[in-house]
């Protein structure tokens, strides 16, 4: 019998651990060839529906046999690791892309937006459009003021130089402008 070559032995799942799963548990996941395989085939077919039965086969032991192993090798069930893997999934692209988050829903494998606004709220605590919010402002991607406070130059406009191209001052172009809409 031949001895498995260095690739056979490296896991094809991302090495990096997902937001939401305990660095134990991925390590215990990349350990165990079975389960390694299920996640492989998770993460390669992410908008695919799941079923136990796919993942059985997949794992090469019947239904019940691989919920159970799964539960005892990695710590919790089948169907948690699913929720939360696919919500670290939707995470990741809600700091990546601007992409709505129906079409985050559906991208990591959610079959309707209420189901995946359930998920989502169950595993982070939030619903996911605060959660985005939460991201964009942290990353800087969303503006907002304090309170009532009105930016530097004290008529609700970002405070920048007052003078234009042509020479004429903006914020009085702008004032005009509004009061002749307004």
């Amino acid at each position: 019998m031949q001895a498995p070559s260095t690739n056979q032995l490296r896991p094809v799942v991302s090495s990096s651990c997902p937001l939401l799963i305990d660095q134990q548990m991925w390590i215990r996941i990349q350990y165990f060839s079975r389960v390694r395989k299920v996640v492989e085939y998770i993460d390669q077919h992410p908008d695919e529906p799941i079923t136990l039965d796919q993942i059985a086969t997949i794992g090469c032991m019947e239904r019940t046999a691989f919920s159970k192993l799964f539960k005892a090798k990695i710590g919790i069930t089948l169907r948690d690791f699913l929720q939360a893997y696919r919500i670290s999934k939707a995470i990741s692209e809600m700091k990546a892309s601007d992409l709505s988050i129906t079409e985050i829903a559906y991208a990591v494998g959610f079959s309707s937006l209420p189901t995946f606004e359930r998920a989502f709220k169950k595993v982070t605590g939030q619903a996911p459009s605060k959660y985005r919010a939460m991201l964009m402002q942290k990353n800087g991607l969303l503006a907002t003021t304090e309170g009532n406070e009105k930016p530097a130059n004290g008529k609700g406009r970002i405070a920048s130089s007052n003078t234009g191209a042509n020479g004429n001052d903006r914020n009085r172009d702008i004032d005009n402008l509004e009061s002749r809409t307004g």
